[in-house]
């Protein structure tokens, strides 16, 4: 009976430590930005959202939307390890972007090319 006890207690502790050092490793892999970068990113993706509704006449769920998406879009690009990995990061929020947008609101976005360009063409700046 002793030897069961000693089994599933060392089998606990194991996986526990495991399980422990699983967590700090992940959390060492993700880069994380400085507090500097994310207030920069948070004001420059809510001006873009406002802009963008403003232009666009976007609905406030829709601009709402958008913002989710440019926050969203702005953590899987500080994420990302390559430019390759960037840039399909980019395109695939764009995408998503783009198919909640109506045909004229689409048209209205091509027209503006200032606009377009910052939200759906992807910068290695």
């Amino acid at each position: 009976m002793k030897k069961i006890v000693s089994i599933i207690a060392l089998t606990l502790f194991f996986s526990f430590n495991v399980s422990a050092q699983e967590q700090v490793k992940m959390m060492s892999s993700t880069p994380v930005q400085s507090e500097d970068n994310q207030v920069k990113a948070k004001e420059y993706n809510l001006a873009l959202a406002k802009e963008a509704g403003a232009s666009l006449n976007l609905s406030e769920s829709l601009r709402n939307d958008l913002t989710t998406l440019l926050f969203m879009r702005s953590d899987a690009l500080a994420n990302c390890k390559t430019e390759e990995e960037k840039r399909l990061a980019f395109s695939k929020y764009t995408e998503k972007f783009i198919s909640g947008l109506s045909l004229d609101q689409q048209k209205a976005l091509k027209s503006n090319k200032e606009l377009n360009n910052k939200l759906t063409v992807y910068s290695s700046k």
